[in-house]
């Protein structure tokens, strides 16, 4: 259900009155809400793909758009937040897609993708405002959380870490001083390194295991989820044919084959299996970490196992 109702025109013009510094960045999206205001969905399905980094997201989200019509509107890496359509890296691109999106046409299929956010920041009302304002209407919201287990997870966070990172510092070590401190550059670190999530706060299993939670439903801050289990959908041709159908789109598996140029591809093989996806083994990278003793120390978890096995089937050590 959208966050506004009928009774709710108030309320967003009160969210202006208190956001006096964004009025004028906002105001000419608030303008077209406003006057398509109670019109008609001006999209289909909006697609909200969540999951942790290095856990496949691209390659699923790659395979989505073989199974969807050509002219879907794909938005990559969102951080939700007062401006999160139009901030950072996405500003000049959503410049050009904002004609798009309030041009006076149904759009079939909307896709905004987020990486290692915290699931409670997904369900505030200010965010969903935002949502609404920037994207429109849609008839049906969908949220795909995609886990993958934690044993080749945190290693291909590693390996990632390993290729984009020129400290000296091991990745284990660089994400324990970075843990329970706000550090100023965060932001320039993050991007290099895997063992960091958006919350510095966190660590990668904290929101492994946050997202664990949402899976198997022992949290429900995504309303309208399909639970999309990575090593499933990698290996399972009927698991992808029955997601297809629950999405309602037409399964051709196109793309499965395809290694995706966002995020530079894989964490162990770049982009050298491009057409040949499926021969990678993606499900066995823990094996390259599993006599390193920090990669061992870190996923040293009963919890962690716990929800692995339940998960997963899974728990190589």
């Amino acid at each position: 259900m959208n966050f506004i109702q009928n009774n709710d025109l108030g309320t967003i013009l009160n969210f202006y009155r208190t956001k006096k510094k964004d009025i004028f960045t906002d105001f000419e999206q608030l303008q077209v809400f406003l006057k398509n205001y109670n019109q008609s969905p001006v999209i289909g399905k909006s697609i909200r793909i969540i999951g942790m980094r290095r856990s496949g997201n691209h390659a699923i989200i790659n395979w989505l758009l073989g199974q969807v019509p050509k002219d879907t509107i794909f938005l990559n890496d969102l951080k939700p937040g007062l401006r999160q359509f139009r901030q950072g890296r996405n500003t000049r691109f959503f410049k050009k897609l904002r004609k798009v999106l309030e041009q006076n046409y149904f759009k079939d299929i909307v896709i905004h993708s987020y990486e290692d956010i915290e699931l409670s920041s997904l369900s505030n009302p200010y965010y969903n405002l935002m949502r609404l304002i920037y994207l429109g209407k849609a008839q049906k919201n969908i949220d795909i959380l995609i886990l993958r287990d934690p044993y080749n997870t945190i290693a291909s966070r590693i390996k990632a870490t390993q290729i984009e990172s020129d400290y000296t510092l091991a990745p284990m070590k660089r994400w324990s001083a970075f843990k329970d401190k706000n550090d100023t550059n965060y932001r320039d670190f993050y991007y290099k390194d895997f063992m960091m999530v958006e919350n510095p706060h966190l660590t990668p299993l904290d929101l492994w295991i946050q997202y664990a939670k949402e899976f198997i439903g022992e949290t429900n801050f995504l309303k309208t989820k399909i639970c999309l289990n990575f090593n499933r959908w990698f290996s399972d041709s009927l698991y992808r044919q029955e997601l297809a159908e629950e999405l309602q789109v037409n399964f051709t598996d196109s793309n499965l084959n395809k290694v995706a140029t966002y995020g530079k591809g894989s964490s162990f093989d770049g982009n050298i299996y491009d057409g040949n996806a499926q021969t990678m083994n993606l499900l066995e990278r823990w094996q390259y970490y599993r006599h390193d003793h920090d990669y061992l120390s870190i996923l040293k978890s009963k919890e962690l196992e716990y929800y692995s096995q339940k998960i997963f089937n899974f728990v190589p050590f």
